[in-house]
């Protein structure tokens, strides 16, 4: 068995959970490969009195551009098939493709016809290395339980570090309750299927954050696109701040012009009433990703650095 196949398995019937039911994928020409072996699983997860196994190449429908939305024949074909299924908690949508530039709301709709009829993951900017480090054994479940329960004790947490680094996030649990993310897919909720993250709605965000390593609305840009590691090295010497007040961001900087730009608009354009305002804090709980360096793969990077996701510019590290 080579490791893709090993490791593919570990997705569909640890994570994904695929016996029966509807199974659609998901890919593009990037993630082909993987994509083969994702199914070749599937096929060999799949119960004796079966199930329905099917995948989409998104690239087919991009035709060389951004999807904004999903096209009425895809979206009637998908809901066609999720539907046909007698058990709708065995079906599960998967997506490994890499992102175009403003796909966002695609994915959102695709996300928001999958909940309706079973599970639903992601796992954008898939690579080889992305599995490779999502289902590593060095990876301990223990430490995840542990970071979880001490976050729910706590009232307020401080996140700082040596480039300048200094915010406060304050948590209300009883309004807002710490979740857990184990990797495992859930019926009518959508997850990322790599262990392991802890996360919350932060009641107030007030601080500095440097961004040097991964910053989900760049990893679309034709400057950074499939090559993550010139855009931690770009980050590294140039890190995006944020200067945060009151749950929002109120001002954005970076040495790198061009970035400095993507990025107010991100933040400040393309949402004017949202688009700064936070929407979660992330913990890491993945003990290999932590002690590995930085890819600038938000997918795996997230399970091993310190978090914020707002509303306009998702996923910072």
């Amino acid at each position: 068995m080579s490791d893709l196949s090993s490791l593919t398995d570990s997705l569909v019937n640890t994570y994904v959970g695929y016996k029966e039911g509807t199974f659609l994928l998901f890919w593009d020409s990037a993630t082909k490969n993987i994509a083969a072996s994702i199914l070749e699983s599937a096929i060999h997860a799949r119960n004796p009195h079966g199930g329905y196994i099917s995948s989409f190449n998104i690239d087919d429908y991009r035709n060389g551009r951004s999807l904004t939305s999903l096209p009425a024949d895809l979206k009637q074909e998908l809901e066609s098939k999720l539907q046909a299924s007698s058990d709708p908690n065995q079906n599960t949508v998967l997506y490994i493709m890499h992102s175009l530039p403003d796909e966002i709301p695609m994915r959102k709709e695709l996300i928001g016809i999958a909940q309706k009829h079973g599970k639903i993951g992601g796992l954008p900017e898939c690579t080889l290395d992305v599995l490779k480090a999502a289902y590593h054994p060095n990876n301990n479940p223990a430490f995840s339980d542990e970071l979880f329960v001490f976050i729910k004790k706590e009232s307020a947490i401080r996140v700082t570090d040596d480039s300048g680094t200094d915010f406060t996030v304050t948590m209300n649990h009883s309004k807002y309750p710490v979740m857990h993310s184990s990797g495992i897919l859930k019926p009518k909720r959508f997850g990322n299927p790599i262990p392991s993250e802890v996360y919350l709605y932060p009641e107030d965000v007030n601080g500095t954050m440097g961004i040097k390593g991964s910053y989900g609305p760049i990893m679309g840009h034709e400057r950074f696109r499939n090559d993550y590691a010139s855009l931690v090295d770009v980050l590294q010497k140039t890190p995006i701040i944020w200067q945060i007040r009151k749950g929002e961001i109120t001002d954005v900087n970076c040495n790198d012009a061009e970035i400095q730009a993507y990025v107010r608009t991100a933040v400040f354009e393309k949402d004017p009433v949202n688009g700064n305002k936070f929407g979660e804090f992330g913990a890491p709980s993945n003990l290999y990703i932590l002690s590995r360096e930085l890819t600038g793969n938000m997918i795996i990077d997230e399970k091993g650095r310190v978090n914020l996701k707002a509303l306009g510019a998702p996923s910072a590290i």
